[in-house]
């Protein structure tokens, strides 16, 4: 059985994909260890970027502060020659922020408001006739 750490990053991995396909993107999981945890590829375009997945928290200890720990498991945070954003998922939120990747241990934003001027917000809308898309 997996951890509550492990089935929380399967989570969000599988949100990030969705939100990312849901915008247009064609994603692509890699089949050995990389350090990124897919590529998003702008459909009828040559954009491709390489994208870590983090599950976003929120500080109830820092006045509900957004955090992103953007390092891997040896503590070290990605590179931009291996990662080019980090996609911070909100779990409560269904949302995620497309994070550009300077080589940070951690990207902070005071509040939602202020994460949505500084990162670009991916979240599901509805169409015309209601459907979530």
């Amino acid at each position: 059985m997996a951890s509550y750490q492990t089935s929380k990053g399967t989570t969000s991995e599988l949100i990030a994909q969705e939100l990312l396909t849901s915008k247009g993107f064609s994603v692509h999981t890699p089949i050995s260890d990389e350090s990124y945890d897919l590529i998003a590829h702008e459909n009828g375009t040559r954009v491709s970027f390489r994208v870590q997945v983090k599950t976003l928290q929120v500080r109830t200890d820092r006045e509900n502060a957004l955090v992103v720990k953007a390092v891997k498991s040896n503590g070290r945070p990605y590179t931009v020659d291996e990662v080019d954003y980090i996609l911070a998922v909100d779990l409560d939120n269904t949302t995620g922020y497309l994070v550009e990747n300077t080589g940070q241990k951690e990207y902070w934003s005071k509040d939602y408001e202020t994460a949505e001027r500084k990162w670009s917000k991916l979240s599901f809308g509805t169409n015309e006739y209601g459907d979530v898309v």
